[in-house]
């Protein structure tokens, strides 16, 4: 691993280096700083600390070019923003959807129907729901025909129920999701946005 890491790292650095005299500072802060992000990314940056040569240098070009820090400063910048434009858009599930889970799996596991049985269910976020359910046999069809003949049936079902938590679900237009696992592991999953199962 080590010498991999050498041919596919560390030689085009040094070529870089090589050259580096036919460029100004400017190109060269350039160079070396996009070089520098991406040699941190392909590789963690604590276990490739070993060439210090590359951090020595890359610290006196930036103490000469404040353009260069800018840039630095500017992608890191942007990488907290769109981290926490993430983290805002991924928020945990309310309480009220957490309770409804709770409840839920304090009856499970429930058989449904023969060979199918609900194991789990968890809020995900404010706008997803999911369902685990566990068929002892591995249909004979597809994943694919699976999900095209059992979402029908999942919608109307859905439309068809009085229940509370199904209502909190369509008011708060969430998206559920059914998973469907065997033995095997997982077998097929009918995803079902607010539009398709709200009553109008």
């Amino acid at each position: 691993m080590s010498l991999l890491c050498f041919l596919i790292l560390d030689i085009p650095f040094f070529i870089i280096l090589i050259f580096s005299k036919l460029l100004n500072d400017f190109s060269k802060g350039k160079i070396c700083t996009l070089f520098f992000l991406y040699y941190s990314s392909f590789y963690n940056i604590r276990k490739t600390c070993n060439n210090k040569f590359l951090y020595i240098y890359l610290y006196k070009l930036l103490k000469k070019d404040i353009m260069i820090k800018k840039i630095l400063i500017l992608g890191l910048s942007s990488i907290l923003l769109a981290g926490s434009m993430i983290n805002c858009n991924q928020k945990k599930a309310d309480d009220k959807f957490v309770k409804i889970a709770e409840q839920t799996n304090a009856h499970l596991p429930m058989t449904i129907s023969p060979g199918i049985s609900l194991e789990k269910a968890e809020a995900v976020s404010n706008k997803e729901f999911k369902f685990y359910y566990k068929l002892n046999d591995k249909p004979n069809i597809s994943a694919e025909e699976f999900v095209k003949n059992a979402k029908p049936r999942v919608i109307e079902a859905l439309k068809a129920a009085n229940s509370p938590d199904i209502k909190l679900f369509s008011e708060n237009k969430m998206t559920l999701v059914y998973i469907y696992n065997t033995n095997e592991g997982k077998f097929a999953e009918i995803r079902l946005n607010p539009e398709e199962y709200v009553k109008k």
